[in-house]
């Protein structure tokens, strides 16, 4: 620290460095009547700064700390403007080095202002060594050099009255420090200034060039105006945000009247105030058959009120209603002017008679900011600006986006930007209360640079195939390549939201032919004071990201339970490893006696082997301790992070097309359910009860000590397929072609009683009724089930010997699946049937060059 003042005479300066034990180098501006062939003392650690008798105090604040810049990095400076033998210091405790004491406060704090508090009396101490500024002696006050330009500056007006700069000083110390630097203004506690410097007059011009306070005519600003409860900031960042002049500058803006003589001829301020000025892009989409819209619209605009910031108008193009059309519609675009800046056309395309797209569709490639200060308004064809809107864009900007303490509610709250329509959701928020809601409305909104950059590139790294879709969510149903759609996607992935303003009298209307908006612009209240909601239930929430784990639903893996077929299998694998969507396969190995192939090359292998089989996915075989068909439904730590989990017999080749259709059904809303093919069904119709054993059904091979060897259970229902018993729907689903949950696996092997399993593992059946009927029972819904389409032929593979059937082919097949369906229903659903039966969902007919539409996502 350097400290910078006036002295009179060379004893003045060597008692005042006395006081902080020569610790910190000084230098003061002497008058030129004082001897210059005095000596110094070089160990007093001070130096003379000569000038001419009528220096002004900033040029002499100035000259000395050219003088110790050139000796000196100084991160602070001790600025004094009184003289030295009039400042009294003394500290809190006995025999405390002030130096030592002041140093470890700077050095643990870094302040962007910093100064010390009056002598208390034997009954007042300090609650803390530091606290936060609310009122500044400005006989000593402590400076960042970062900031010291703009309270020490020479272009200042003559007419400010009396006390010149210094008067001026005074106020603007006074009303910016707590303002401006919030939890970087101190009071240092441990050292007193004594006696209390009389509280300086409020400069009139200075009070007035301070906005959104909401005084009287003629009323003074007081000490209550400007105090505020911060935390105090500690010093364990780099870069302090005061030490950034563009972000400060807009934070001055948003507090004080640029125009007012103080700021306008502040060079610290002027060398920023072009960078920084705010850059509003309006965007307006319009295919341009619907030209009365795009009229209204527009005049709206030029009818709004004009901003000190700069705009320009940006009207894009899809289409126009005939290619003769074309030429006289952009002649009429290209002379178009606004009042709020340059107009700028844009045809992205030009279609005849194509209007089936929606006009904003590919916004997200429409704009990409340059620079921290560029915001844009996107801005529907069919929506009406009121007069207040660019004057609250701009307001808003810098209450949130350029305010140093929003700006980390805006960080983490994950603010995208400001949306200027009020939603027709009901959310229980009065009207004229701003809320968060995490739902973007592409009609009217504001964007913020950097996450609007963030959002683009996360896009542009999508894979091709995917549809942005979100677990529950009434958008699924949004065309796929609504830009809104991905937009909303990357909000919930990345925990991000809006800021509705939700004025009674809204800033954009939709298909509004009036527009009467005389309210002002509204005070921001803090973002963490506002009630939230999320896009999907729409009700508050805490948080609004689900992460990583919305990703995961993008991606399947697929569970395939091998036992006889150990020979084939691979071909199986050939056929399913390049289906989109697909990340992983799983082989859930139950054959104990034939051992899986040593080596298979995919992505996660550690070594390539020419001779051996490759795939394009990881491929993971997992070796069973017991044969077991509970294996298939067991919580693999193979499913990854992989929500989405397709069930896939090893006897055939099911087409990627259907399997890309079931896993959409999925997606789009059925995640909680099974999806399968009507195929794949089967059915439960009621029956008339009487008592049967695995017994009396000539069930065969039951070892003699299971407990339900001779158990009779009450056959309720019958099991059968669907074709036979159409009228009451599907209500099963065979585990082949499946697709559900990942969570279901975990529900399967725990949550289920041990004797349902058991069932299981005795029968060798039953499994997928048991997994279907526990499904049933935690969603209390049917499957989803898909018309076929095209009839799909199962492909059998059978060894070389030829004897290798499957389980359906077992003479008892059916017997066994009767009995333990009314035994699960008896035993495990306390007497209650959870299976609900669904109609078939009809699925369009198939087009030629579907099978390739669905390989390419």
């Amino acid at each position: 620290m350097c400290i910078i003042g006036e002295a009179n005479t060379h004893s003045d300066v060597e008692e005042f460095q006395r006081l902080w034990n020569f610790a910190f180098p000084g230098f003061f501006n002497i008058p030129s009547t004082q001897s210059m062939g005095l000596s110094v003392d070089p160990r007093m650690n001070w130096t003379p700064v000569f000038s001419a008798d009528a220096v002004t105090f900033p040029e002499s604040i100035l000259a000395s700390v050219e003088q110790a810049s050139m000796r000196y990095t100084c991160e602070n400076y001790m600025i004094l403007t009184s003289n030295l033998n009039q400042l009294q210091f003394s500290s809190s405790e006995l025999g405390e080095n002030m130096a030592a004491s002041l140093s470890t406060i700077l050095d643990e704090y870094w302040p962007a202002i910093a100064a010390f508090s009056h002598s208390l009396s034997s009954t007042e101490r300090p609650v803390a060594k530091v606290q936060a500024l609310a009122e500044v002696d400005t006989r000593v006050v402590i400076l960042h050099h970062s900031i010291l330009p703009l309270f020490i500056h020479t272009q200042h007006p003559t007419e400010m009255g009396g006390g010149g700069h210094l008067q001026h000083f005074d106020t603007f110390t006074n009303l910016a420090s707590a303002l401006l630097f919030q939890e970087s203004a101190l009071q240092i506690n441990t050292i007193h200034l004594s006696p209390p410097n009389a509280k300086p007059a409020k400069s009139p011009p200075t009070d007035s060039a301070l906005l959104h306070f909401g005084r009287r005519s003629g009323e003074s600003l007081e000490d209550y105006d400007i105090y505020w409860e911060p935390k105090l900031q500690s010093a364990q960042c780099s870069s302090p945000l005061f030490m950034n002049k563009t972000l400060i500058a807009p934070r001055i803006a948003s507090l004080f009247n640029l125009h007012h003589p103080y700021f306008a001829n502040n060079p610290w301020i002027a060398s920023h105030a072009k960078a920084n000025t705010l850059h509003f892009k309006v965007h307006i989409f319009t295919p341009f058959h619907r030209s009365n819209n795009f009229d209204r619209l527009y005049e709206s605009i030029n009818l709004a009120k004009r901003i000190h910031s700069r705009v320009s108008i940006h009207v894009h193009v899809d289409s126009f209603n005939s290619t003769a059309d074309s030429k006289k519609t952009l002649k009429f675009l290209q002379s178009l002017q606004s009042r709020h800046g340059t107009v700028h056309v844009h045809v992205h395309a030009v279609r005849v008679k194509e209007f089936d797209r929606s006009h904003s569709r590919d916004a997200a490639n429409l704009w990409m900011p340059t620079q921290k200060n560029e915001f844009a308004i996107f801005l529907g064809e069919q929506t009406v600006a009121s007069e207040r809107l660019f004057e609250y864009a701009e307001a808003s900007t810098l209450a949130y986006f350029f305010n140093h303490t929003a700006s980390k509610q805006v960080e983490r709250l994950g603010l995208l930007g400001i949306s200027l329509v009020n939603t027709n959701v009901s959310l229980g928020v009065d009207a004229g209360t701003p809320f968060l809601f995490q739902q973007p409305n592409e009609d009217a909104i504001l964007f913020a640079p950097e996450p609007w950059i963030e959002f683009v590139k996360w896009k542009m790294q999508l894979p091709v195939w995917i549809d942005p879709l979100i677990p529950d969510s009434p958008t699924n149903s949004w065309p796929r390549d609504s830009w809104a759609k991905y937009l909303l996607r990357f909000m919930v992935q990345h925990g991000k939201t809006f800021l509705f303003s939700n004025w009674v009298s809204p800033l954009v209307t939709i298909n509004s032919q009036t527009h009467t908006n005389s309210l002002p612009v509204s005070p921001f209240p803090p973002l963490e004071s506002l009630k939230s909601f999320d896009a999907y239930k729409r009700q508050t929430t805490l948080t609004l990201s689900l992460g990583e784990a919305v990703a995961s639903f993008d991606i399947c893996t697929m569970v395939m339970q091998v036992y006889s077929r150990t020979s084939t299998f691979l071909d199986r694998l050939a056929h399913y490893h390049t289906l989109p969507f697909l990340s992983s396969i799983i082989i859930v190995w139950n054959n104990l006696n034939t051992p899986p192939p040593a080596h298979i090359n995919h992505p996660e292998s550690n070594t390539f082997k020419p001779n051996a089989p490759t795939f394009a996915i990881p491929i993971h075989i997992l070796q069973q301790p017991q044969n077991s068909m509970n294996n298939r439904f067991k919580p693999f730590k193979e499913l990854g992070g992989s929500q989405c989990v397709i069930a896939m017999d090893d006897d055939w080749d099911f087409p990627h097309v259907k399997l890309v259709a079931a896993i959409r059904a999925w997606q789009t809303g059925g995640y909680e359910r099974l999806v399968g093919f009507q195929q794949q069904g089967r059915v439960h119709v009621p029956s008339t009860a009487k008592k049967v054993s695995l017994s009396d059904l000539r069930v065969s091979g039951i070892q003699s000590d299971a407990v339900y060897a001779k158990e009779a259970v009450s056959v309720k229902y019958k099991y059968g397929k669907n074709v036979q018993l159409q009228k009451a729907g599907v209500s099963i689903l065979m585990p082949s072609a499946t697709v559900y949950h990942a969570k279901y696996h975990h529900m399967y092997t725990y949550a289920l009683p041990e004797r349902a399993r058991a069932v299981v593992q005795e029968l060798t059946n039953c499994d997928d009724i048991l997994f279907n009927m526990m499904v049933a029972n935690a969603t209390r819904a049917g499957p989803v089930v898909l018309a076929d389409g095209d009839r799909v032929e199962k492909a059998l593979v059978f060894d070389k010997a030829g004897q290798i059937d499957g389980l359906w082919k077992d003479k008892e097949h059916w017997a066994k699946r009767l009995w333990c369906m009314n035994y699960f229903v008896e035993h495990v659903f306390d007497g209650k049937m959870p299976l609900i039966s669904t109609r078939v969902v009809k699925g369009r007919k198939r087009r030629r060059g579907d099978a390739v539409k669905a390989k390419r996502g």
